[in-house]
């Protein structure tokens, strides 16, 4: 046999391993961060069909696939900060916390939803989504992280959407978890806000990191031992991701730019937009959708990668 077949069988299989991110990019997937609600409508942080169909919220049930409470039908590719409503009925009966189930679903080729007829969409041999934990109350809290990460040129971070009951903080944190020590900080007023830019210490690096939302003791500043994070049951309102430093600087909307407070921790502090682009949730708000996404560059990374291979192996002669 030919040294040079295994050589072109490894490239080729370096390929495949590059094809395979693109497709867990882009596997079916929905998630939801703990988060308060006034009206009933639950805001979904991420969402990626492989296929058009339906963002579905039910009960929680012990098995089977729960009361359907709410839909709402979704196109292919990622989406963000998806807002569904669900049963008034339901949630007039709901006091205190409840925990719910975000499910996705196909379409049967109606254009209508029927959970006995539309199929589950799955991933990996499971039900694509998962529980969310909601509280009622008298305004809304919630965070929806930014789908990529990425800190900008000039030092900030951007968070796709969050609300916030009362004065207080969002909060990067180093690590996993809410407990991790701050990053940077900014603090805001009561209100929703969109595209907001958080600035974050200029040597964070790559890592992974937590935002969350902090109440304030009172006095306007960020204190980790003073401003706990805001909590629905056990689980803080909090997102953890992977951060990734960038040279380009992304578009920000209704956000001032933010001032440096401090060497090792930066922060600042702003009241609502004028004219937000979030408004207060319903069950008929629309949530921001996108047809774009960092499975974008997976794709470029898996077509240079077959590329490479097929070069050197002609090159080689195979």
């Amino acid at each position: 046999m030919s040294r040079r077949v295994p050589l072109l069988v490894a490239l080729l299989a370096a390929a495949a391993v590059a094809f395979a991110g693109v497709a867990v990019a882009h596997g079916n997937h929905a998630s939801a961060s703990p988060q308060v609600s006034a009206n009933g409508s639950v805001v979904v942080d991420q969402v990626f069909l492989s296929e058009p169909g339906y963002l579905v919220v039910t009960t929680d049930p012990a098995e089977g696939e729960g009361r359907v409470l709410g839909h709402r039908p979704l196109g292919v590719g990622p989406h963000s900060g998806v807002r569904v409503g669900v049963d008034s009925d339901y949630w007039q009966s709901v006091a205190g916390n409840t925990t719910l189930r975000i499910r996705l679903y196909g379409d049967d080729g109606d254009g209508e939803f029927d959970h006995e007829a539309d199929p589950v969409l799955e991933w990996l041999g499971q039900p694509a989504g998962g529980p969310v934990t909601v509280r009622k109350g008298p305004a809304p809290v919630y965070l929806v992280p930014s789908g990529n990460g990425t800190v900008a040129a000039d030092g900030t971070l951007s968070v796709d959407r969050v609300a916030l009951a009362e004065r207080g903080h969002v909060v990067v944190h180093d690590g996993t978890d809410a407990s991790g020590s701050s990053l940077g900080h900014r603090t805001l007023d009561a209100g929703e806000y969109a595209d907001l830019a958080v600035p974050v210490d200029s040597g964070v690096g790559n890592r992974s990191a937590t935002v969350a939302v902090h109440r304030d003791d009172g006095d306007g500043e960020f204190d980790p031992d003073a401003d706990p994070v805001v909590r629905v049951g056990a689980d803080p309102v909090a997102s953890t991701l992977s951060l990734s430093v960038t040279g380009d600087d992304p578009i920000r909307v209704n956000t001032p730019t933010p001032t440096v407070a401090g060497s090792t921790e930066t922060g600042t502090t702003d009241q609502p937009p004028r004219s937000p682009t979030v408004t207060a949730a319903g069950p008929t708000d629309e949530g921001i959708t996108t047809a774009t996404g960092p499975g974008v560059g997976l794709l470029g990374a898996a077509v240079a990668a077959l590329a490479g291979a097929l070069l050197v192996a002609r090159r080689a002669g195979v």
